[in-house]
């Protein structure tokens, strides 16, 4: 599937598989010690930054995520457009299960893929410099993520495919975001963060259901096999399974929260506000008493300046009711 117009034909066209993942068998395990230093010094940073001024970082933050929205574009361009085609052309188990689908050009950027959830753990050293909020799906997400790709590459590939096409698909737009948030030049509308978290849960949706098509063929489909050889183990599936599973639960509670329910808390305050300014204006009109007569322990509102028989006062009309409103819990606060 290589193209004469891609810059790394050369390096598509040699791509061993084989030698690929032998090497990944050789050091997936190193994931766990490299993912163990990342959660010790995220938090350590964090607590380092407590009482200390946060970083502004834009200028590396917008570098960083362009390079990596770049190298997600060009991914999903030569790989993910393809798997597509591939699936249009020789259907959803072929999709899935095709060895061919990680040779050569696609099977190169399958390994620069998992390959580059390492370097990607990056991303949360500037969430914890720039003293922003460090929620547990950000760094779970990544260290999961992390460990399940260099473990899987080694042993179950095909079906990764398609977890590889989406999350490439989701990171060229969101890395593209945090770019152009990062520039300070423009802030996207809500409704663009709204759309990535709404792709990323259609992602785990999808990587969910590969898992569940995998497993119950496996389980139930005598002889049925999905990469050329016959199944020996269920770990790859099992673990997908709740990882993909883990992943919808918590972004879903972090749409909820952060759209959802914000917005609720806010039209909620506009309406509390509302009735506040109502109540206030009713209070105001009966608070016009005439005679200079004082009723319900607020100001009276006549011609003479006097209220509660203080005729030395100087204020206003307006801010002796203000002050009066002000001393009863009637204020409005904006």
């Amino acid at each position: 599937m290589a193209g004469s117009w891609s810059p790394f034909h050369e390096l598509e066209d040699n791509f061993n598989r084989t030698v690929a993942i032998l090497f990944m068998r050789s050091i997936w395990h190193y994931s766990f010690y490299i993912s163990a230093f990342y959660v010790v010094t995220i938090f350590s940073l964090q607590a380092y930054m407590r009482d200390r001024p946060k970083y502004n970082l834009r200028g590396p933050l917008m570098v960083w995520s362009l390079l990596l929205s770049a190298f997600s574009i060009y991914g999903f361009c030569v790989s993910g457009i393809d798997h597509f085609i591939y699936m249009f052309n020789h259907g959803w188990k072929s999709s899935v299960c095709d060895p061919i689908l990680v040779d050569r050009q696609m099977g190169l950027w399958s390994f620069l893929f998992c390959f580059s959830k390492c370097p990607e753990l990056i991303d949360t050293y500037f969430v914890v410099l720039r003293k922003q909020k460090l929620i547990f799906l950000h760094w779970y997400h990544h260290i999961t993520v992390f460990i399940y790709c260099w473990f899987s590459y080694g042993y179950m590939t095909n079906p990764q495919q398609w977890f590889i096409t989406m999350n490439y698909f989701v990171h060229s737009i969101m890395y593209l975001y945090y770019a152009v948030r990062a520039s300070s030049f423009y802030r996207p509308p809500i409704w663009v963060n709204m759309v990535i978290t709404s792709l990323q849960l259609l992602q785990m949706v999808v990587g969910v259901y590969v898992n569940v098509y995998v497993f119950v063929n496996m389980k139930f489909t005598p002889g049925w096999y999905c990469d050329g050889e016959v199944e020996t183990t269920n770990v790859y599936v099992y673990t997908a399974f709740i990882m993909y599973s883990s992943y919808f639960m918590l972004f879903v509670n972090f749409f909820y929260s952060s759209y959802v329910s914000k917005r609720g808390g806010r039209q909620k305050q506009l309406t509390q506000s509302q009735d506040q300014t109502k109540t206030v204006g009713k209070v105001a009109t009966s608070t016009h008493i005439p005679n200079g007569q004082v009723g319900n322990g607020l100001a009276g509102h006549h011609s003479t300046g006097v209220a509660n028989g203080d005729s030395s006062s100087g204020l206003s009309e307006n801010a002796k009711l203000e002050a009066t409103m002000s001393r009863n819990g009637l204020r409005h606060r904006n």
